[in-house]
């Protein structure tokens, strides 16, 4: 078989990647149907991965401001306590310009989470990570 008269054909399936060359059309044909198959039951035999919690997105954009926010949680930002203001002025500093409001809303979303307590009076409320223990 000369490289003129090859076909070559690679598939990638979920993870597996495969290369067919052949000459002949129908193998070609029936193999490319083998594999596919072959990795459809592959994939389908294996179980899924139980969901994680991840707080990092690739690139420079992060997600939402609670996720921002969670990643100052697992930085020891919150081992002291922390203002609205220094939360949002944090977030500043990194790039992101949120409104003190969306902040807010998402402070409070990981105090009922169970990520931050919250101690205080309205208006003057501070922020710590809630002590494992």
């Amino acid at each position: 078989m000369t490289p003129e008269q090859q076909v070559r054909v690679r598939l990638k399936v979920g993870d597996v990647e495969v290369e067919i060359v052949t000459s002949d059309l129908e193998m070609l044909e029936k193999a490319v149907h083998r594999v596919i198959a072959a990795a459809r039951s592959a994939v389908a035999a294996t179980p899924p991965a139980p969901p994680t919690v991840s707080t990092r997105v690739a690139g420079r954009r992060r997600g939402t401001c609670r996720d921002l926010i969670l990643e100052l949680v697992e930085e020891g930002f919150f081992d002291q306590e922390r203002n609205l203001g220094e939360v949002w002025e944090r977030l500043r500093v990194k790039g992101y310009t949120y409104d003190r409001t969306a902040v807010a809303h998402a402070l409070l979303d990981l105090v009922r989470e169970g990520v931050l307590v919250r101690e205080g009076r309205p208006r003057s409320f501070v922020y710590r990570r809630r002590s494992t223990g």
